[in-house]
């Protein structure tokens, strides 16, 4: 059986995928409200690159998100699980988040037990909750979770 050989048509896949839902609606009142918008993206490679091949500026956890997140608005897309702004502080490995919390068990017998943010990193933690919140209030952050090729595309 013989197959007619194709080529590829960037225009044609593109008419065929539809956009990620609401973003035309997010980026409209974005520049309704006068704020540029910038697209971050966020990926791992898994092929075994050198470090010194790929860096990963915005996953780097040196680099503050509010950098962009204070001056503009910000598509975020990055892998499914992968670190994003704010969490990205607490990663697994380096800063472990359930390494913040405090469980205060000296109230009375069968009161449920008191939860805080550990003393020494009450303003780390602090900061980020504030900067986040802000964030979110503003719709400054959208996110766009992609797992394969065509998701990214």
């Amino acid at each position: 059986m013989y197959i007619e050989p194709t080529t590829f048509s960037a225009e044609q896949y593109f008419t065929t995928q539809l956009p990620p839902p609401a973003l035309y609606h997010d980026v409209k009142s974005q520049e309704e409200e006068g704020r540029a918008v910038v697209l971050v993206t966020c990926w791992v490679v898994t092929q075994p690159f050198p470090p010194s091949y790929v860096h990963n500026l915005v996953c780097d956890p040196h680099v503050p998100d509010v950098q962009f997140l204070q001056r503009y608005a910000v598509i975020f897309m990055h892998r499914q699980f992968n670190l994003q702004p704010f969490s990205r502080h607490y990663s697994c490995s380096t800063n472990p988040f359930l390494d913040l919390l405090d469980i205060d068990s000296s109230e009375s017998q069968g009161a449920t037990p008191r939860r805080s943010a550990t003393p020494n990193k009450h303003e780390e933690l602090l900061q980020v909750l504030i900067d986040y919140k802000e964030v979110h209030a503003r719709g400054t952050l959208h996110n766009l979770t992609f797992v394969t090729v065509n998701d990214y595309l």
